[in-house]
């Protein structure tokens, strides 16, 4: 579904009951705080944000050994520790991975909101690099001490040696068998722990949520209530300008919801959910796609797919053995965006499924015949089962067999992979000052603002199976 029932989110009562608190404190907060939203390629013009507490969810590294840029939990920390004493243990450790350019323009920064994305990616590369460093722990051994404060770190050490992937010559620890990669990840889980523990202990914890303090101690009211919400992930201030569009675009973790508090709702703001594409968001048993690859299979949904797929991402994907069990997570996460998009030519084809109707395997498709059935009967196809004529012409014809196309896919080409809902279509909703909705982040939204005045609103994300 697009949107759920409020009532499952009994947090949502709160909230609006103090709207008014809420919305005063991001009224003072817009003119000196808001900055442009991080991620341009989404929108036109004049949509700011201001973060109170941030939960990376660009993509799943939360059981891995690396950091992502949510675990560190206090950025004014971060910086203190990188500027404070340049000649500390601690900065050196980050400054020699960040580089001389870097440094200057940290050193530039009067909060964390000045932080661009570009330097936010640098520095969580920068704790990777550590992690990824072979000799990290034992090269600097001395100067790190796991006593009782250091629970995990000790634990992963003691483990780490009776599987010899660590040893004790003369007192000191040397790298043992690292032969593989679960060797080498072990090593890395060991190194995650001791930042964590040991060496920044102030800002880093693996998990967490990023807390910009200067900002929630500004808006005392709104972190109050936010931060008692189960299973919070982000929280954060949004602004659109007179004139702004936000594209249809989608959010790419299926483990979180969204919800919206109107603070600021001029008349003509409206925002749609749900589309005709699909994205990965929508596939299931993403593997089974690997097998119609194959130069064999002569399957028709082995031919779509090879038709619709570029021949450089045909070769990428043939070089995987499993999208899911894979070290290029990023990789596997693009190629299965290059299939979305592909199919996504196909589905905004009018009428492309027509000719391959009858040709496919029949298994259970119900919302396809039904629609099917309802289209004739409207004369957006011909008894012959055609695409008519006054249907291509018009918006709203297209747009019917686009949806019809998306159910082929669905029911008919595609059953095993794709997990579309067929019966969830766009609808559109505004936004009302006071007033919550929750919607799933994951399913393709567009927001136009064609109203006189700045539309503001509280955006919560919150883990989708504390509500399910």
């Amino acid at each position: 579904m697009n949107f759920y029932p409020k009532h499952l989110f009994p947090f949502t009562q709160e909230l609006e009951a103090n709207y008014p608190a809420i919305r005063a404190e991001a009224e003072r907060q817009i003119e000196a705080r808001f900055k442009p939203y991080a991620y341009s390629d989404v929108y036109t013009a004049g949509w700011t944000t201001l973060d109170l507490l941030y939960h990376d969810n660009r993509l799943d590294v939360r059981n891995r050994p690396r950091f992502t840029v949510s675990d560190c939990t206090d950025p004014l920390q971060l910086f203190t520790v990188l500027l404070g004493d340049p000649t500390s243990f601690e900065s050196g450790l980050l400054q020699a991975r960040l580089g001389e350019e870097t440094m200057r323009e940290l050193s530039t920064y009067t909060s964390p909101h000045d932080c661009t994305p570009s330097m936010i990616d640098r520095l969580v590369g920068g704790m990777n690099a550590v992690v990824a460093d072979a000799g990290f722990f034992v090269e600097h051994q001395h100067q790190l001490t796991l006593d009782e404060r250091a629970p995990r770190s000790r634990e992963r050490l003691a483990k780490l040696l009776v599987e010899g992937r660590l040893v004790q010559r003369d007192g000191r620890y040397a790298l043992g068998r690292m032969e593989d990669d679960e060797a080498r990840d072990a090593l890395r889980w060991l190194h995650v722990a001791v930042l964590e523990e040991v060496v920044y202990p102030s800002f880093l914890k693996k998990g967490g949520v990023t807390e910009f303090r200067d900002v929630t101690d500004a808006c005392p009211v709104t972190t109050s209530i936010v931060k008692k919400i189960p299973g919070l992930r982000s929280v954060w201030f949004s602004c659109l300008a007179p004139g702004s569009h936000i594209i249809a675009h989608t959010g790419n973790d299926a483990t979180m919801l969204r919800c919206h508090l109107g603070l600021i709702v001029p008349g003509d703001a409206v925002m749609a959910v749900g589309s005709h594409r699909v994205s990965p968001n929508d596939f299931k048993d993403v593997d089974r796609f690997l097998p119609l690859l194959a130069a064999g299979n002569d399957s028709l949904p082995a031919r779509l797919l090879r038709e619709a797929l570029p021949e450089a991402e045909l070769r990428a994907l043939g070089g995987f053995s499993s999208l899911t069990r894979t070290e290029d997570r990023e990789g596997a996460w693009k190629l299965l965006w290059a299939v979305a998009e592909a199919l996504n030519t196909r589905i905004e084809q009018p009428g492309f499924c027509l000719p391959y109707r009858d040709a496919t395997p029949r298994p259970a498709s119900p919302v396809f015949d039904e629609t099917f059935a309802r289209l004739q009967a409207q004369g957006v196809l011909t008894a012959n089962g055609e695409a008519s004529p006054a249907a291509l012409a018009s918006e709203s014809g297209r747009e019917e067999l686009y949806y019809l196309n998306t159910l082929f896919f669905i029911e008919r080409a595609f059953p095993e992979v794709l997990a579309k809902s067929p019966r969830v279509r766009r609808e559109f909703i505004s936004w009302e000052e006071g007033r919550c909705f929750v919607f799933d982040d994951t399913q393709y939204h567009e927001v136009w603002q064609r109203s006189d005045r700045n539309r503001v609103i509280l955006n919560v994300d919150v883990d989708r199976e504390t509500y399910a």
